[in-house]
């Protein structure tokens, strides 16, 4: 991610039962001591671990090793990746103490799907926390809106979150507007697709070196930034947002577009400035709703 200061780490060479080599960096403050099995799951990809840095019980998230390699990673000066062992222990107890059966303004299964975030983000170690896994009402936790017992509004833009979004976030399906923007998120599982309502949505100055082919589920999608992230390719099921007006994909490292783009009908404004595009599909040129379009 551009204009980040490097992270002082760790690296750790674990080589695994299955004598494949992973590299993680910590932060010092987390001693080799804490850093617990490896194991890999039948249920996941190859390239995917299942991994918990307190205990066998917390943390069950799956990471992509070749997209949280923070050697080639930098960092947005207001925020910090570095994970301190105490911030992971602080989530843990605060997530295993909140039930969201107390909650009285949204279903179980929407608080449980912001509790994930929490979780699976450090939530201990955001900037604002405000009122998050206190407050019996989900509509009074930082950076949340609810209309007519859903969550429909989440903005946590610049607020040190980092890690993955959790499956269960795809729970969150009247949400209508979500930016994360100028955190540390490094994966977005398969399940973020299931967010239909979604018609605004701002990840750029993150970690994300995939998109999953999931958001072209999307289809209410208007507006999409997913610039200054690590993207060297794009799905090509992104095209299926046929709603989508405003496409931003500057500051990333692609080489190519997907040859389905002219299926974005109703595309008004591209950029795809700082990239290291060449060549671009016959169909781009036949977008003709696009009124604005930045190459550099």
């Amino acid at each position: 991610m551009l204009h980040r200061q490097l992270a002082k780490t760790i690296q750790i060479l674990v080589v695994g039962f299955f004598g494949v080599q992973f590299f993680f960096l910590f932060q010092p403050a987390v001693a080799i001591s804490d850093i617990p099995n490896i194991e890999k799951d039948s249920n996941l990809s190859p390239n995917l671990i299942r991994t918990s840095l307190i205990d066998d019980n917390y943390m069950d998230t799956q990471f992509k090793l070749s997209e949280y390699d923070l050697i080639n990673r930098s960092m947005n000066s207001t925020n910090d990746i570095r994970i301190k062992s105490e911030v992971i222990a602080r989530t843990k107890t605060q997530v295993r103490s909140f039930t969201c059966s107390s909650v009285t303004d949204v279903s179980y299964v929407e608080c449980e799907a912001l509790v994930d975030l929490y979780d699976y983000t450090f939530g201990a170690g955001w900037v604002n926390n405000t009122n998050w896994l206190i407050s019996t009402e989900v509509s009074n936790w930082f950076g949340v809106s609810v209309s007519d017992g859903y969550v429909t509004y989440i903005n946590l833009e610049d607020n040190n979150l980092v890690g993955l979004i959790p499956p269960a976030f795809g729970n969150l399906t009247h949400l209508t507007y979500l930016k994360l923007s100028k955190n540390s998120l490094a994966s977005i599982s398969p399940e973020f697709g299931n967010l239909s309502s979604l018609r605004t949505l701002y990840l750029y100055e993150n970690d994300l070196t995939t998109i999953p082919s999931e958001i072209g589920n999307l289809s209410n999608l208007t507006f999409l930034n997913l610039g200054y992230n690590n993207l060297s390719s794009l799905p090509s099921e992104i095209c299926n947002l046929f709603n989508l007006q405003t496409f931003l994909l500057y500051g990333n490292k692609l080489t190519a577009i997907p040859s389905n783009i002219d299926y974005l009908v109703n595309l008004r404004s591209i950029n795809l400035s700082t990239n290291s595009l060449s060549t671009f599909p016959n169909g781009f040129w036949n977008l003709s709703n696009l009124e604005t379009l930045q190459l550099h």
